[in-house]
């Protein structure tokens, strides 16, 4: 990803790794027996001063075009909802964007669904916050492993790439709410359970045997 592959064959030449711990381990591909999955995770701690809160947006997808298929997500959703009052439209900078820090992430929980699509990886920051913070979550599928993944339909919804049943789902669970509500508690409790920093950390030291 950073252009740099000779590094890594040079450190493997002066002595193999034991184990290689990968962020992004594509579901397309086969890997040694000594490599593992290691996704991004959610940091409880960040989160603990983000109080609940009434509802400002609908569905909202704040995001730079770090891919093609955030463009087509902002050009697809500019006319649908409230996405271009809320502010999911295209040519944003991330150094300008005006939710930052903790704002970032009470308006990430007072939207009612948040999307996520993929930027320079499939694994986002954006996945993991709206799951920690126990907001609605719709995705693109994510095309890496994540062990004790999040069950589809009923811990987490994805939508078609080619975007066909985005604008269906979005209206089916704006109208849901009790059901909206359910399968982000359900996700947010196996995040609790199996993806924050600390499990992270625990299935390192399994997997070494420390």
């Amino acid at each position: 990803r950073l252009k740099c592959p000779e590094l890594y064959e040079r450190v493997h030449n002066l002595r193999p790794f034991d184990f290689i711990f990968k962020r992004e381990y594509l579901k397309m591909n086969s890997y040694a027996d000594y490599v593992f999955p290691l996704p991004f995770s959610v940091q409880t701690s960040r989160y603990q001063s983000i109080a609940e809160g009434p509802y400002k947006y609908d569905v909202a997808f704040w995001a730079v075009e770090s891919d093609p298929i955030r463009t087509k997500v902002l050009d697809f959703m500019q006319s649908r909802f409230d996405c271009a009052a809320n502010g999911t439209v295209r040519n944003q900078d991330f150094h300008n964007y005006s939710r930052k820090g903790d704002f970032y992430f009470e308006e990430l929980k007072k939207t009612k669904i948040s999307l996520n699509f993929r930027g320079t990886g499939w694994d986002t920051l954006r996945y993991w916050e709206i799951i920690g913070l126990k907001a609605f979550l719709i995705s693109q599928r994510l095309q890496i492993e994540i062990p004790n993944d999040f069950i589809e339909g009923k811990e987490i919804i994805y939508c078609m790439d080619d975007l066909s049943d985005l604008d269906d789902l979005c209206h089916f669970y704006l109208k849901n709410d009790s059901l909206r509500k359910a399968i982000a508690e359900k996700a947010n409790a196996k995040a609790m359970e199996f993806h924050t920093v600390e499990s992270r950390a625990n299935y390192i030291l399994k997997k070494i045997k420390l």
